[in-house]
């Protein structure tokens, strides 16, 4: 966590280090701070498919499952994206659980 920490304060626009931070984040269940890192690592690139399948993750682990479902249709709709299957996939979870 500490190393991906001063990569993202040293590395500012270096994506791969905000996706390491996000994940770090999230795998320790530390939503919040994982949703910081993912908007930052989105702010860098846009249109980052595996940045925002990671965001609607995020939401989705706090709760927030309208926002969850709304970002995995976004990447549902990108048919170039290797997620596409899984985001459609997650929807259809959330929808059953809702």
């Amino acid at each position: 966590m500490e190393l991906y920490q001063r990569l993202t304060g040293i590395l500012e626009t270096n994506d791969l280090a905000w996706l390491g931070l996000t994940q770090a984040y999230g795998a320790l269940g530390q939503w919040d701070e994982a949703l910081s890192a993912a908007e930052s690592l989105l702010a860098l690139k846009p249109d980052d498919v595996l940045a925002l399948y990671n965001l609607a993750a995020i939401h989705a682990n706090r709760g927030d499952q309208d926002q969850a479902i709304r970002l995995w249709l976004e990447v549902a709709d990108d048919t170039s994206s290797d997620l596409a299957d899984q985001a459609r996939n997650n929807v259809r979870v959330l929808q059953g659980s809702s």
